[in-house]
């Protein structure tokens, strides 16, 4: 014979879960389709970020309550490792806390990184710098994940002090171990706070000449992710970065322009003066239609050097960003090519005079 009366039971208890879990559901639908597009309305994410934070915890909320009350009723008396159903609730809620937490932290500083700038005035109130916040985030989860798990411990009967001084040692060892990993760390640190660079800054390692050219991605806790131009990504150790010279090239007075030139050689038998006007008549062209050069400053030439085959003139003029010289520079060669033939100025091949001397 079956016992109706414990399947009366199974039947209440396991209601329970999947009452709990069915109001949790409900409750977010609610939030979904009905809270959630009123925030849309707003002229912040924030509250739809905070939205989007809970819903996880929601969802193991509904799972924890309902486990309880379905364990409860049925092993009222019942120990796990000692600890009876109430001792574990409130050790699993804690734990839970710590994830909600974390989530509605996580959600502020996502906000404030994606949705503010630099030059935010709620910058002077919050204090968080815009390149700081993607490392502020993981460094406060896993300083709440470990308050919440000190927590839990405690309530084991854990001692913390041996716990913590066994840490230490341990972490002494670690440290040792992985100190090439701590030391990009700080050295992550160090960026963040010095700033001599900052996400969206065109930079490169080490000088001007250098390969590594790129537009500053993100900061992390190792790494620092560098865009070139070809649409290639640099990984490159925060360390390296830190021990080597760092060249800024969107740091710079007023509109932030850069000087830049463009050298060519023209033949020995030239008119100097010819050639210094035409070259600064060619800048002063591309200067009225392309959007890459300073408007506003004189172009010039210098004669740079007497070479093997030709006088090497270099032309001087400034570019609104560095990133955008080369651009610049293909406008410029083009149209100092075109007047070039106009005025009949011979740029010449590679020439070498070889001398026979009999004896």
């Amino acid at each position: 014979m079956v016992d109706l009366s414990l399947l009366e039971n199974l039947a209440v208890t396991f209601g329970f879960l999947i009452g709990a879990i069915i109001v949790s559901e409900v409750f977010l639908f609610v939030l979904e389709k009905i809270i959630q597009p009123l925030t849309t309305k707003t002229k912040t994410t924030l509250d739809d970020r905070l939205i989007n934070s809970i819903k996880t915890p929601v969802r193991l909320l509904g799972i924890i309550l309902g486990a309880y009350f379905t364990i409860k009723p049925i092993y009222p008396n019942y120990l796990v490792l000692g600890h009876n159903s109430e001792f574990w609730l409130v050790t699993l809620l804690i734990l839970w806390a710590a994830i909600l937490i974390s989530n509605l932290i996580n959600a502020i500083i996502l906000w404030y990184y994606k949705d503010l700038t630099v030059d935010s005035t709620l910058k002077s109130k919050v204090g968080i710098s815009h390149d700081f916040a993607p490392m502020l985030s993981r460094i406060l989860k896993i300083l709440i994940y470990t308050i919440g798990i000190i927590i839990v411990l405690d309530r084991f009967g854990i001692e913390i002090t041996p716990l913590i001084t066994a840490l230490g040692i341990g972490g002494l060892a670690v440290a040792l171990a992985l100190k090439d990993t701590l030391a990009n760390f700080f050295a992550g640190l160090y960026l963040l706070s010095d700033k001599p660079i900052k996400i969206g800054e065109y930079i490169s390692i080490d000088s001007e000449q250098s390969p590594i050219k790129g537009f500053v991605e993100e900061v992390g806790w190792r790494t620092t992710r560098i865009r070139t131009r070809g649409n290639f990504t640099y990984y490159i150790p925060n360390e390296k970065i830190t021990l080597n010279n760092i060249v800024n090239y969107s740091r710079g007075e007023g509109n932030n322009w850069k000087g830049a030139n463009v050298s060519i050689g023209v033949d020995y038998n030239c008119n100097v003066k010819k050639v210094k006007q035409t070259l600064t008549n060619a800048v002063k062209k591309v200067q009225e239609k392309s959007e890459f050069i300073d408007k506003s400053f004189e172009p010039f030439v210098r004669v740079n050097e007497f070479a093997d085959s030709a006088i090497v003139f270099k032309v001087f003029y400034r570019v609104n960003n560095f990133f955008e010289s080369e651009d610049a520079a293909t406008e410029i060669r083009e149209q100092i090519i075109e007047d070039f033939r106009k005025a009949k100025i011979n740029i010449p091949f590679p020439t070498r005079t070889v001398k026979i001397q009999k004896h």
